[in-house]
């Protein structure tokens, strides 16, 4: 087996998943993902099992909460079985433990965890290599998950690795042999990132709900409370679907108020377009918790 760590839990693994960080603590794992030639017939719509297969890729089953089973196809490259198996699988498995992952990308600063959501396209992963550069570390880019520790929430880091489309990528002036290519969308790469990632979690201090400013419009940073912050994080959870799908849609809006009520959110209005994206950036640098 081998052993990895990922949004606070060991995983062991019956195949090597580079894309994540090994686990050398020696406790017990949370999660498993072996491979299996037969799965159970799924009867039950509530029950904790999902079942599914990529023509061509793989078969899957992710059973309570704790077991990842596929079967790959003869021929197929693992890097394509464990794009699965790290997106539909472990969203899969984190809903039926009843976590709350969140689709967000998220960096360290002096005064706790910052995070981005917004809809597809609006500079999540952007923002987030923009501010890697200026020395901020990485705590993940797509998927996080986050717990309520005593007064605060902790925010547990995912793979580290920054999706990015290829223009942002040459805005950013980034090395292109250092970017791997995404095999579901062209033009589209993943930077491994080496130095500046935060392995540990870190209390999330804020949520920044991103959204496309109006033609002419400035940057600008505005708070948000109440239901409609409580609101902003349930649209923001990877995955929303599946909270009805494992049946646990009234826990999942109480985890959303408790955690609207612990870290702050922001509505951060800017324009979409890489080249006002350092002017842009201006009202979001001068807010960072300290």
């Amino acid at each position: 087996m081998y052993y990895y760590s990922v949004f606070g839990l060991v995983l062991a693994s019956e195949i090597t998943i580079p894309e994540l960080i090994e686990d050398k603590t020696g406790l017990v794992p949370d999660i498993y993902i072996r491979q299996a030639e037969t799965f159970p017939v799924e009867v039950e719509a509530d029950r904790l099992l999902l079942q599914f297969e990529i023509d061509n890729v793989a078969r899957y089953s992710i059973e309570g909460g704790e077991t990842i089973y596929f079967t790959a196809q003869p021929g197929v490259e693992f890097r394509e079985v464990r794009l699965f198996l790290l997106s539909t699988c472990m969203a899969a498995l984190l809903h039926q433990r009843r976590e709350l992952p969140l689709h967000v990308s998220a960096l360290s600063t002096s005064g706790g965890a910052v995070a981005f959501s917004g809809d597809s396209g609006a500079g999540k992963s952007t923002l987030s290599a923009a501010l890697h550069q200026r020395g901020y570390s990485l705590i993940c880019d797509d998927v996080a998950v986050v717990r309520p520790i005593d007064q605060h929430v902790q925010l547990y880091p995912g793979a580290p690795r920054i999706k990015l489309w290829q223009d942002a990528a040459e805005h950013l002036q980034l090395d292109r042999a250092g970017l791997l290519p995404d095999l579901m969308r062209e033009n589209k790469y993943h930077l491994p990132i080496e130095d500046n990632f935060m392995v540990a979690p870190e209390r999330l201090h804020s949520l920044y709900i991103l959204e496309r400013a109006d033609q002419g419009e400035s940057a600008t940073i505005i708070p948000v409370s109440g239901f409609d912050a409580a609101e902003a994080i349930c649209r923001s959870t990877y995955r929303p679907k599946m909270v009805g799908r494992f049946n646990w849609s009234h826990l999942h809006f109480q985890y959303c108020v408790e955690l609207a009520q612990r870290i702050r959110v922001y509505r951060y209005r800017r324009p979409w377009c890489l080249e006002k994206l350092e002017t842009s950036l201006k009202p979001l640098l001068a807010g960072l918790p300290e």
